[in-house]
């Protein structure tokens, strides 16, 4: 062990510091020393920026403790506690000192009241309310004589009227009927506004229609229930509206009839029928039986000098007797095909077709017409314009056509074709009016010329030529990086 020798520091003679590169050890018994001096027990070390001395640890105090105001010794008693009034713990309004005087509630003055603070003092005297009690009243005539411009006898005739007497310029007595010569019927009495019935306001309009409460032109027959009705005999011809059966009702022959609904009629899709000649005790019936069985019956009743015979499964006669046993009458056929040799006046039930026809002779001409209304219309006419449904239009075919000014325009074919009746002649859309979109499924549009417009597996071609779109053109000029690049881009669009 290396040992370091006191008088070997002392020879050093650089004035520098001393290394101890193995350590330091001091033997027990031998203390480390500074200025003589080993230090007390517990000292420590300090530098006094020219050399090192000897430092006591300072005295740490105790931890510090919450103060406490009843506290009276130790640390957490305070000292020097200012003496305070009670109030200023208690809070308590009793605990103040010099406290005002404070006056009673207040209570509401009460007009009976005969004392203490309800009572309202000096109060004055009321009027009773009494027309007695008024002072100064006027003079009210107790009778019509009393009045200062009547000159009337007393006591007054009976039947007496009065009238004015410019004479005089007193009302007086007046006998007979001369004083009633301006009193005339009116047979058109007005009532120069509205007439009020319980609130509801009944008003005439220019066309004389009556008003009920805002319900322009019309008068309002509403009633909840069909037992809310009036009697039916009574109110013969009335209408009425039953809400809780949403249905409407009129009375007639002491009873009230509920009218239809347009959902009640069942719609008959059923155009077949058979139909028989019946014999009926007025006459004849047609009848027509549809497939469901349902049967129909036009009686044809006979009338003076008139008979029907021969009532079979193919039709009837009908016989003018008025002419004679040799007379003629009128022959009624049911058949799909016109009689042979028919006369005038002759009945035909078309069978086929459900339409009763009657020969017609006019003086020029003799034919077949129809009795009954004619078939629904095959078309839709507005003026000059309508939509026809047609069997033959213009390629053969039938089609659904639509007219304007007199004129054949479009076809709508029985493939859904939609074709103009003329080449290159109507357009669709205009320059103020366009069409917004149209939708090709890989479909052309096909010009004159010969070179079509079309769209295929997402080329767009003309003729035989695809076309650029704008957006690719500046993206492959983007894309190049020469010219001769741009050239191959373009000529490598057809080999996609």
């Amino acid at each position: 062990m290396s040992k370091l020798l006191t008088n070997q520091i002392a020879n050093y003679d650089d004035n520098g510091p001393v290394e101890a590169k193995e350590g330091m050890n001091f033997p027990a018994g031998k203390p480390l020393q500074v200025a003589g001096s080993a230090g007390a027990s517990g000292a420590y070390l300090k530098s006094n920026g020219t050399g090192i001395v000897w430092e006591a640890f300072p005295t740490i105090p105790a931890a510090q403790v919450q103060v406490d105001w009843n506290s009276t010794s130790g640390v957490t008693q305070i000292l020097n506690k200012p003496t305070l009034a009670a109030v200023a713990t208690s809070g308590d309004y009793n605990d103040l000192s010099n406290k005002p005087t404070i006056p009673a509630a207040q209570v509401n003055s009460d007009w009976n009241a005969t004392g203490g603070l309800a009572q309202i003092l000096n109060k004055p005297t009321l009027f009773s309310g009494a027309y007695n009690d008024l002072t100064g009243k006027p003079s009210i005539p107790a009778t019509i004589t009393d009045l200062s411009d009547v000159n009337l006898p007393n006591p007054i005739p009976n039947n007496t009227y009065i009238k004015w007497d410019t004479t005089t310029s007193r009302w007086v007595a007046g006998t007979g009927s001369a004083g009633l010569t301006d009193i005339v019927q009116d047979l058109t009495p007005q009532l120069g506004g509205n007439l009020d019935c319980n609130d509801k306001d009944i008003t005439g309009s220019s066309l004389s229609t009556i008003e009920m409460q805002g319900e322009s032109s019309k008068i309002r027959f509403l009633y909840n229930a069909l037992t809310d009705l009036p009697s039916a005999g009574d109110w013969h011809g009335m209408f009425a509206h039953v809400h809780a059966e949403g249905a409407a009702y009129f009375a007639h022959g002491g009873q009230w009839i509920k009218l239809a609904n347009d959902d009640d009629i069942p719609t008959d899709t059923n155009t077949t029928y058979s139909q028989q000649a019946v014999a009926d005790a007025a006459g004849v019936s047609l009848r027509l039986t549809d497939s469901g069985g349902l049967q129909d019956d036009i009686t044809i009743t006979a009338g003076s000098g008139i008979t029907i015979d021969n009532i079979g499964s193919n039709g009837f006669r009908i016989v003018n007797s008025a002419q004679g046993s040799g007379g003629g009458g009128a022959t009624v056929t049911t058949s799909d095909t016109a009689p042979s040799a028919p006369t005038d006046g002759d009945l035909w039930w078309k069978s086929d077709e459900g339409r009763l026809k009657v020969y017609y002779a006019d003086g020029d001409s003799t034919q077949w017409v129809d009795a009954n209304p004619p078939l629904a219309p095959s078309g839709i006419t507005n003026g000059s314009n309508r939509i026809v449904v047609e069997t033959t239009a213009g390629a053969g075919e039938d089609a659904l056509e639509f007219w304007g000014g007199n004129a054949k325009r479009w076809r709508m074919t029985q493939a859904g074709h939609l074709l103009p009746n003329a080449n290159a002649a109507y357009d669709i859309g205009s320059a103020e009016y366009k069409v917004r979109d149209m939708y090709l499924d890989n479909g052309s549009l096909h010009t004159a010329s010969g070179k079509n417009l079309s769209f295929h597996d997402g080329n767009l071609t003309w003729g035989d030529d695809d076309v650029i779109m704008l957006d690719d053109l500046k993206k492959m000029m983007a894309e190049a990086t020469s010219f001769k690049k741009f050239r191959e881009a373009i000529m490598n669009l057809g080999n996609k």
